[in-house]
């Protein structure tokens, strides 16, 4: 499935998507040479903030940006948390 289907299906589950940048050679979509975050980072101008469930919203996206990662916003306004571990320091915590 194409990223633009899995973004209109996690929308209608009520889970405010926004789209995120990829990853593109050796880099970044950002085009920034040392992007620390490579295709996690938000493509809109308001980050997180910009976070949608509207399908109009998100397919103009996906339109612009049809290579763009999906991200989800997480919390209240999506009803889903997450409890990301990483490497041994995350695992002791």
């Amino acid at each position: 499935m194409s990223c633009l289907t899995e973004a209109l299906r996690y929308a209608e589950r009520g889970w405010h998507v926004i789209p995120l940048h990829a990853p593109e050679g050796a880099g970044c979509s950002c085009g920034k040479p040392d992007c620390s975050s490579i295709g996690k980072h938000p493509r809109t101008i308001d980050g997180k903030d910009s976070a949608t469930t509207d399908l109009t919203t998100i397919q103009e996206w996906w339109k612009r940006w049809p290579k763009a990662n999906v991200g989800i916003r997480t919390g209240e306004c999506s009803g889903i948390f997450v409890l990301d571990v990483d490497g041994d320091d995350g695992k002791r915590s």
